[in-house]
């Protein structure tokens, strides 16, 4: 599996920077993802401890649940970006800012449909199917209430400052 995940986010960091054109983003793209596959992940293995009474997870829920959260998370991230690179006219961090506010509704409308969609998996009664749902529903539901909000925005937020530090600093605007 770790093959897998390896060769899909080099795929996904080289797309994004292509279509971003830039280095850092993509970064914070993909570690946000990461931190909501593994938040999920292990939150969905806590779910089926205390209340499936199972020992582990089934062997295709991390690897399915990867698949889903990351390719879902990709598709919301992009759309966020894309609106993001209309705002080039801001600085980073206000143009972060305005595309978070303007996406953040259509995002979390996409979000609940598809949690939704995965939480019909769980009255199925099969421990695979429900711990895939509740692993899936927990990441999507992190990434866009958290990480796509929050985040990614400080991060961008965060870089941009420095940046701008930097090249005051450099210029002689700050001492």
């Amino acid at each position: 599996m770790k093959t897998t995940q390896i060769i899909v986010l080099i795929g996904i960091f080289t797309v994004l920077a292509l279509i971003i054109k830039s280095f850092w983003i993509p970064l914070y793209i993909i570690g946000s993802l990461l931190l909501s596959f593994y938040t999920s992940i292990t939150l969905t293995s806590l779910f089926a401890e205390k209340f499936l009474h199972s020992g582990e997870l089934a062997w295709n829920v991390p690897f399915f649940g990867f698949v889903m959260i990351i390719a879902l998370g990709v598709d919301y991230s992009i759309f966020l970006m894309m609106r993001f690179k209309e705002y080039r006219g801001s600085t980073p961090h206000e143009g972060i800012v305005k595309a978070s506010a303007n996406v953040g509704g259509v995002v979390l409308s996409a979000a609940r449909i598809l949690a939704g969609t995965f939480a019909t998996l769980a009255p199925s009664g099969i421990n695979t199917l429900i711990e895939l749902a509740v692993c899936v529903c927990l990441g999507i539901i992190i990434l866009s209430v958290i990480l796509l909000p929050f985040v990614i925005p400080a991060f961008i937020s965060i870089q941009d400052h420095f940046l701008q530090k930097v090249c005051l600093r450099e210029w002689g605007g700050i001492q």
